[in-house]
């Protein structure tokens, strides 16, 4: 019996006829095809007249016939762990995904914003190569590159013989008329950096609210939207755990992949690991340490929301997608949804 447990069958008494004869009583959820209510923990009889398998419903008095298998064994107690241990093995592969979901759009919101840091960089080192200091820096550069006084594939620094000019780190800004680029991938001289502040040149241009802009904010609202996805799923999944546990096994793994992708940025390059003897440093690697504790904590902010939310709301979002897309009989596997929560099996649509 798959909806049944067993007890010692009633035999029917001599002087009153036949009577239904006991076998137990239904252990799953499974609704009444004509008014929906759970029979679950109904009693099983064996219909006297043709040996069926029935129940019936208290509410509605509607009979069930319920279909007999034959019994598994031992067996069946053998498979029932294997596929719960085969389940719990899913779940933990699930937490990989999980930290992704987490840490991925929070790795594009900060790139998306360190680019923009980056970007503010290097406009300030070109606006510091067109200033009559940069201008002079540079013809100087030329002249003695001319003269064979220095070597253009190593920058080197002449002391104040010429001020600025130990910025110089790439060859084609030797010529005045020799238009700029803006990169922030390119690298700026780490000497004109660490004389000038990052943090002064971003306050400068506006801050970091400054550099927030439309792809960023859509950034976030993905972010947003996976972790409300991983809090829903993981609700379903762990249908019969607690709110506070859920939360705090759903928080493991997202927490994981924030902190891989704050240890990811944490490159060779970047104003905190400038050495003064040092000529190069690339903007946007600089811009990625500056804004880490900025979107850090937006994206942990926005994974907590997110997380908490579809744990609040993921098995009644469930529930009225099964609803909507399943009637009321085809409904009863999914039963669990329901009385996890207290709640009746769905009604057949009138």
């Amino acid at each position: 019996m798959s909806e049944a447990d067993h007890t010692p069958a009633r035999t029917d008494h001599p002087d009153e006829g036949p009577r239904p004869s006991q076998l137990g009583v239904i252990a799953t959820d499974r609704p009444c095809a004509s008014c929906g209510f759970n029979l679950h923990g109904q009693v099983i009889e064996r219909e006297p007249h043709y040996r069926l398998v029935v129940a019936r419903c208290p509410e509605c008095g509607t009979v069930a016939a319920l279909q007999e298998y034959p019994s598994l064994g031992r067996w069946a107690r053998r498979w029932s762990m294997l596929l719960a241990a085969a389940w719990v093995v899913v779940l933990l592969l699930l937490t990989l995904p999980t930290a992704g979901l987490i840490g991925g759009p929070a790795a594009s919101s900060m790139r998306g914003i360190a680019y923009a840091a980056g970007t503010r960089i290097a406009l300030a080192q070109n606006e510091w190569l067109r200033a009559p200091e940069g201008v002079l820096a540079r013809e100087t550069y030329k002249a003695r590159v001319d003269a064979g006084e220095i070597n253009p594939a190593r920058p080197e620094d002449p002391g104040d013989a010429v001020p600025g000019l130990a910025y110089i780190v790439d060859p084609s800004w030797a010529e005045p008329s020799i238009p700029l680029t803006v990169n922030p991938w390119r690298d700026v001289s780490a000497r004109w950096l660490e004389s000038r502040g990052a943090g002064t040149i971003l306050d400068q241009s506006g801050g970091l609210g400054a550099l927030i802009d439309t792809a960023t904010v859509w950034s976030w609202t993905g972010q947003l939207f996976a972790a409300f996805g991983v809090g829903a799923f993981w609700a379903v999944a762990l249908a019969g755990v607690r709110l506070w546990v859920r939360l705090l096994i759903v928080a493991i793994p997202a927490t994981i992949g924030l902190i891989i992708t704050a240890t990811g940025v944490n490159s060779p390059y970047g104003i905190a690991s400038v050495d003064p003897a040092s000529a190069l440093v690339q903007p946007f690697a600089v811009g990625m340490r500056m804004v880490l504790p900025f979107s850090m904590t937006i994206g942990a902010l926005l994974a907590s929301v997110g997380i908490v939310a579809g744990s609040l709301l993921g098995r009644p979002l469930a529930r009225c997608v099964i609803r909507w897309a399943l009637p009321a009989r085809l409904a009863a596997p999914f039963g669990g949804l329901w009385s996890v929560d207290g709640k009746a099996l769905p009604s057949p649509r009138r």
